[in-house]
């Protein structure tokens, strides 16, 4: 390690600045942000630099003129801009060290003692990134994507946490209890809870007035892990899936998302087939159950939202009734997503109004019942859900329910991934064209006049779908 992590307090303390280019605003910013009395020594202010001391003249002070040596006296950092010339910086640099002035040579390392990171404030709760000068837009790319999961309100938590370290100290005097209380309402506050001073307050005092059992108290995340595609996973699915001690997956979940988790999490297997149950829904609620009781914080991670098709209300269910700590973090549902990768709006004000999620696939033991009336009404869009196979029955029973057989539909297969497909059609070709494709599941299979104004997709062969399924809706009555 070649530098020192540190952070300094600089509330008061005159921080130098050579030079007056653009370059140099960034760092009078943050030397004011972090309460510095800053003095800038520019014979040739560029605007930016002007309006920044104009803005903050209580914080700046602007001296149009070359540095002397006597600037250096009573300084505790100096910072020398990127358009100084070697030689300035030099004996800028020079001078500091003989005086054990911290100084910094904007863009040149070697002549630095420190170094400005890329830094992400959710004061008081600062984290710093650095590549020492190596690569700084990997900084700063690195900068951007911790910035994406760490929760906005984290500050807040810091501040209520700060605010309450007396009394833990009074309701847990020993060391070890106090730690184990800390860790565990971190925890807990940082997958499960918004970041509201008046809840995060009212939620320690409930923690005060537990007894300590010596027990790490674990819960259970019900996340939607998106339709596929790892960048559409939630900022929240993220932090609970990153945090997680066990990780509990889906069939459907990608191995992209899956290698998201901690290294060392336990990562679990609960997935379901068609016709081939690896573990029965019994099964993964009394794991869940098990692990969380057991102290760990558990992902339970699905495909697209836990809530939508995804029998996450029989598990959330299972896990109240036992008297687990749960959250539910939704996700982007496939209708939405792979609607979306297909370029097929779910509603359009000329010809769908509304939108039907249905699933082919019931309960086992159970026959497919739906309102088929219902579903061939036209002004609508019916999306299925694990409805390949059933996709033959499914023609067959809106036709005959009075769906024009001309009516646009498509199967999205894989839909946000790189391995995706889109097949159309009218709801009397699709049956044969999913045969003869090889369709097999993760597909969805989408129906209404939307199917026709695919972006991207609008052929001739979807124009002239589109013109006979309008001849086709015109000719049926609506269905009351």
């Amino acid at each position: 390690m070649e530098y020192l992590p540190i952070m300094i307090e600089l509330k008061g303390r005159r921080v130098l600045v050579v030079g007056g280019c653009s370059g140099v605003v960034s760092k009078v910013r943050l030397l004011i942000q972090a309460g510095a009395a800053v003095e800038v020594l520019a014979c040739a202010p560029d605007q930016s630099l002007l309006d920044v001391t104009a803005q903050n003249s209580k914080n700046v002070r602007l001296l149009r003129r070359s540095f002397m040596a006597d600037d250096l006296i009573g300084i505790t950092m100096v910072v020398v801009g990127p358009s100084e010339s070697d030689a300035t910086r030099s004996v800028v640099c020079s001078r500091a060290r003989a005086l054990g002035v911290l100084h910094n040579g904007v863009d040149a390392p070697a002549d630095s003692d420190f170094i400005f990171p890329g830094i992400i404030n959710r004061d008081p709760v600062l984290v710093a990134v650095s590549t020492l000068g190596r690569a700084p837009s990997l900084a700063a790319a690195l900068r951007q994507r911790i910035e994406g999961i760490l929760p906005l309100g984290v500050g807040k938590l810091a501040q209520v946490c700060g605010g309450f370290r007396g009394r833990v100290r009074l309701r847990h005097p020993d060391a070890t209890t106090r730690r184990r209380f800390w860790q565990r309402f971190v925890s807990t506050t940082l997958g499960a809870s918004e970041f509201d001073e008046e809840h995060l307050e009212t939620a320690i005092e409930a923690a005060l007035l537990k007894p300590d059992d010596g027990q790490r108290h674990g819960r259970v995340d019900l996340v939607g892990a998106g339709p596929g595609d790892p960048g559409m996973l939630t900022v929240r699915a993220l932090q609970s899936l990153q945090s997680a001690d066990v990780v509990a997956f889906d069939r459907l979940v990608a191995p992209e998302i899956r290698g998201l988790a901690r290294r060392d999490a336990l990562m679990l297997s609960v997935g379901k087939q068609t016709a081939r149950h690896e573990v029965s829904q019994e099964e993964t609620n009394k794991i869940l159950v098990q692990h969380a009781r057991a102290g760990a914080h558990v992902c339970r991670l699905k495909g697209g939202d836990p809530l939508v098709f995804g029998r996450g209300g029989e598990e959330l269910e299972f896990l109240l009734d036992a008297g687990i700590e749960t959250a539910v973090i939704p996700g982007i549902t496939a209708a939405t997503g792979c609607a979306a990768y297909a370029g097929i709006p779910l509603t359009h004000r000329d010809c769908a109004q509304s939108v039907v999620f249905i699933t082919a696939h019931p309960k086992r033991g159970t026959k497919l019942q739906l309102d088929w009336s219902n579903l061939a009404a036209p002004n609508q869009t019916v999306v299925v859900y694990m409805g390949v196979r059933m996709l033959p029955k499914l023609a067959r029973e809106l036709q005959a329910a009075g769906l024009p057989p001309a009516t646009p539909a498509a199967i999205v297969v894989n839909g946000t991934r790189s391995s995706g497909e889109k097949i159309f059609g009218t709801i009397e070709q699709l049956p044969r064209r999913a045969r003869a494709r090889g369709v097999k599941s993760p597909a969805l299979v989408i129906i209404g006049e939307v199917v026709a104004r695919a972006y991207g997709a609008q052929n001739a062969e979807l124009a002239a779908i589109s013109r006979a399924a309008d001849r086709s809706f015109a000719a049926t009555p609506a269905v009351a």
